[in-house]
């Protein structure tokens, strides 16, 4: 974070979002700074057929109005990150969590070789704001006069440019460090100030999953339902790891999926923490935790890619005696 934004947020009072459950999360009127996120610039005259030959969705399909969830596979289609791309101007931008940034730059500058394409850390120059809840759509539009009015659209209206988000009126705002400033101070009254953990939380009830340091090649983009929330083309050319997205997707392979859950603990697992199921006495691996947040003193909600033939049997964090896991709705089906 640049000190000159550190300074004008610290002015503010930050408080931690509380919810009785994932409903009531998603009625809260937020603002919120989200400098915990990164975005890395990919410019010149290759930039877009370079992303397509790496990225797992059809960047074909971004533009300045279309934005798009996207991951980045190993060869062996494990997920090094989760990010939304997004166009402005001749530039694209990944948005990823700031720890992901560089490995995920410095990977990619491996594959450049002799195309045309400049990629670099904008963090010091570019400020992510997100507002979400009930009623948002109309006091964004009274301040910026022109929103995007479907998911995954955007619209620039210089110097701002605003995605809208999947969830309850959810829109991210990507502007300059001064413009920033007077957006938060045009905003900040009619909503709640959420602290870093509010934003993630509105992506785990959404179901929207995120890759940490913790769980780098860990999934298969459709073990954490990436092709649900139409972050996999499957009709696309090659990109690494295209071949074994695909053989699971057509032979029926996966065996794993993420579901939303809750726990009752008053210190959420980290990414990568075991699940484990309970049967005849003995405990089985069943799975891991994608994200997990707390929304009150004795609730955490959370993402976890599950084992499909463990759903039928009592799931813990760790151990059996480790917090219990109980399932919720996505708000999508699974296919």
């Amino acid at each position: 974070m640049s000190k000159n934004w550190h300074n004008f947020i610290s002015q503010y009072t930050i408080n931690d979002l509380q919810a009785a459950d994932s409903e009531a999360l998603k009625q809260q009127r937020i603002l919120t700074d989200l400098d915990n996120y990164g975005l890395i610039e990919a410019s010149g005259d290759d930039a877009a057929t370079f992303l397509q030959n790496q990225l797992s969705n059809d960047t074909q399909l971004v533009t300045e109005d279309n934005t798009q969830l996207n991951s980045y596979c190993t060869p062996k289609g494990r997920m090094l990150t989760v990010f939304r791309l997004f166009q402005m101007g001749d530039k694209y931008y990944l948005r990823m969590p700031k720890s992901l940034l560089e490995p995920v730059m410095k990977r990619l500058q491996m594959y450049i070789l002799r195309s045309k394409v400049a990629l670099r850390n904008t963090n010091e120059e570019l400020r992510s704001i997100g507002v979400a809840g009930p009623g948002i759509s109309d006091l964004l539009r009274s301040v910026v006069e022109v929103i995007p009015e479907k998911t995954d659209t955007a619209c620039r209206r210089d110097p701002h440019y605003i995605i809208r988000i999947p969830g309850t009126e959810r829109f991210e705002i990507i502007t300059t460090l001064e413009s920033g400033k007077t957006l938060w101070t045009q905003l900040q009254d009619e909503l709640q100030i959420s602290g870093q953990d509010g934003w993630p939380l509105l992506d785990i009830v959404g179901g929207i999953p995120t890759v940490y340091p913790e769980t780098v090649e860990h999934f298969v983009p459709q073990m954490a339902n990436l092709h649900l929330v139409n972050g996999v083309s499957f009709k696309k050319g090659c990109y690494p790891g295209q071949e074994v997205v695909a053989r699971m997707q057509y032979r029926g392979t996966l065996k794993r999926r993420m579901h939303l859950i809750s726990l009752a603990t008053d210190t959420p697992p980290i990414p990568g923490s075991q699940v484990v199921s309970v049967k005849d006495g003995k405990t089985h691996d069943a799975g891991e935790i994608v994200d997990a947040r707390q929304i009150n003193n004795h609730t955490s909600l959370g993402l976890a890619v599950l084992q499909i033939n463990s759903l039928d049997q009592p799931l813990h964090i760790g151990d059996h005696t480790g917090p219990p896991l109980k399932l919720l709705e996505l708000p999508y089906d699974f296919d």
